[in-house]
């Protein structure tokens, strides 16, 4: 995982926190890391399953501006999670369209 980079800090104006709420969508975590490293992005994963609570109050702690929470049934609906910590604002997107909500929500927020 550190050759890969997936744990390293890219981007320090701009992160997001990751979380899984099943064992079985680690990968899937840690694909969508990766892919957010490639963009610059730093990301801060969640390392146990936690309550929706918890995974927020981490996710403020860390200073992360977006949050990504992935559920078995909604991964199953072809989408995921997507809050914005700052506004307490959240929204499902497509799994097709996570990055592209991810680098508008970065620009509108001035930090690209």
């Amino acid at each position: 995982m550190d050759r890969r980079g997936l744990f390293t800090s890219q981007d320090k104006s701009f992160s997001v926190y990751i979380s899984s709420q099943s064992e079985d969508l680690e990968m899937m975590m840690l694909q969508i890391a990766q892919e957010l490293h490639a963009n610059n992005i730093k990301t801060v994963l969640s390392a146990d399953k936690h309550t929706m609570e918890d995974d927020t109050a981490l996710a403020k702690k860390s200073e992360c501006e977006l949050m990504i929470v992935i559920r078995d049934e909604n991964v199953r609906e072809g989408k995921i999670l997507l809050r914005n910590m700052g506004k307490e604002h959240q929204d499902y997107v497509a799994l097709n369209s996570i990055m592209d909500a991810i680098l508008l929500a970065r620009k509108s927020l001035n930090r690209e």
